[in-house]
């Protein structure tokens, strides 16, 4: 195994970044796990039918890009070009928001046209001019396309899923838009602001006529410029300030309107959000930041049972060496134990002192290096700590990968801390080292060899 190349192939000194949730209501969190893609200042993404990430660039000449889960482009991607009824228009760049139909296919706006695309092979199969820039689309179940203008002063639009119009069911909205979402039943629609920092929410019984509710609940601080119902009808809210570099996701339940508060923890900040996309499963988030010029990867902490337990293993510190000795065999939670004198487990891999006085250690799990199958449980769980703010990285190895090239891995990053953290991975949460074709999340469970753990700068 080469381990210098892990070491070299990420950045210097990146966190890993827990969500903070204010007031610990909910179940579940989603952690930073790398950044998707860099691309400049996206706005917005979404997930089609098949799973695959899509977005765009407001400002540069990118194109629409069409992203498989594991990093890999679709043949199509990025599209510059979508000729629809034999007219051909340029989409390389003013991308103001982008979502997924009710059949999978992806709506975009760019600038002040509207756009349908054919998710399967990227060619275009609608569109529609406004007299100015447009929102963000919110699209319900039944197809009916819900999008305003950015300025104000303008209605909001209702088309049908051939963007004919329905007509304006709002004359005016009183604010500055940048997103408009909807639910599935078409009944409440949300929109986010320029501006005025506030979401506002509008409301049908016959899916004709609307009302104006009460904005959501605040204090919101900055502009909305990205509105997204997840997987469990959630409605996540993104908030950003001027001049504040790492701002804020608000995630409302909406049944009874409260919410929490999501915050990255630096460097890897949530700066200028503008639009959230989830997989079918609703595990992994992808958020655009426009200001940051990247696509980043969240991924959700579930729990986590049975753990792993009961292997044997073999251990042994990579080639090029270092000052700590192993002791111990297995037990509890992939208790594959290192320590330094003075300090046992027996239930655990402890780590602590800081990561330049370790080399990272492989630990098999047959000690003929034979693959394991471990697919009866959900994920591992590890207890670990650090004497200084840093980051480290468990990766689990395929023998398939192993055979293809030895330093490929799936990967999971995270931030040391003082104190003993029990820290569990679900499958799911592993991501591969270097984006390899021969390993595509989730990994084969059945075909596991080797756990490494070292370093992660």
């Amino acid at each position: 195994m080469n381990f210098r190349i892990f070491v070299m192939g990420v950045l210097l000194c990146i966190l890993m970044t827990v969500l903070v949730f204010g007031q610990g209501k909910l179940d579940w969190q989603y952690s930073y796990v790398a950044d998707f893609d860099t691309i400049s200042t996206p706005h917005g993404v979404t997930v089609d039918h098949s799973g695959n990430i899509w977005y765009a660039s407001f400002g540069d000449s990118a194109g629409i890009q069409a992203v498989r889960p594991d990093g890999t482009h679709l043949p199509f991607s990025p599209i510059f070009e979508l000729t629809i009824d034999g007219t051909v228009h340029n989409v390389g760049r003013g991308n103001v928001g982008i979502n997924t139909d009710h059949e999978g296919n992806i709506i975009i706006g760019m600038g002040s046209r509207l756009f349908r695309i054919n998710a399967d092979d990227g060619t275009g199969m609608n569109f529609r001019q406004f007299p100015k820039s447009v929102t963000k689309p919110g699209v319900d179940e039944n197809g009916r396309i819900y999008l305003s203008g950015v300025t104000g002063e303008v209605p909001l639009w209702i088309l049908d899923a051939d963007f004919d119009s329905i007509g304006v069911v709002i004359d005016e909205i009183t604010v500055w838009t940048r997103a408009v979402e909807v639910s599935p039943d078409g009944k409440d629609v949300f929109m986010g602001s320029l501006w005025h920092s506030v979401v506002q929410h509008f409301r049908s019984e016959d899916g004709a006529t609307y009302e104006q509710l009460d904005d959501l609940p605040g204090p919101i601080m900055g502009h909305t410029n990205g509105v997204d119902f997840d997987k469990e009808g959630r409605l996540w809210v993104c908030e950003w300030q001027d001049g504040r570099y790492n701002d804020n996701i608000y995630v409302y339940d909406m049944e009874t309107l409260e919410r929490e508060t999501i915050t990255g923890e630096l460097p890897i900040e949530l700066w200028d959000p503008r639009g959230v996309g989830f997989s079918e499963t609703g595990d992994t988030a992808y958020i655009a930041l426009f200001s940051g010029s990247v696509i980043q990867k969240w991924v959700r902490s579930a729990d986590i049972s049975p753990l792993l337990d009961d292997f044997e293993g073999e251990e042994y510190v990579n080639h090029w060496g270092g000052p700590w000795q192993m002791t111990g065999g297995s037990a509890g939670t992939l208790g594959f134990e290192l320590s330094q004198p003075g300090f046992e487990s027996d239930n655990a891999l402890y780590i602590t002192g800081q990561h330049t006085n370790w080399p990272g250690v492989e630990t098999l799990l047959d000690p003929d290096f034979a693959p394991v199958d471990i697919s009866q449980f959900k994920g591992i769980g590890f207890y670990v700590m650090g004497s200084r703010e840093d980051t480290a990285a468990i990766r689990i190895r395929e023998q398939k990968a192993v055979d293809q090239r030895g330093y490929e891995f799936a990967k999971y990053v995270f931030a040391y801390s003082e104190e003993w953290q029990d820290i569990q991975i679900a499958f799911e949460d592993f991501w591969p080292e270097f984006g390899s074709a021969e390993f595509n999340p989730p990994f084969d469970a059945t075909d596991i060899v080797a756990i490494d753990w070292g370093p992660h700068r």
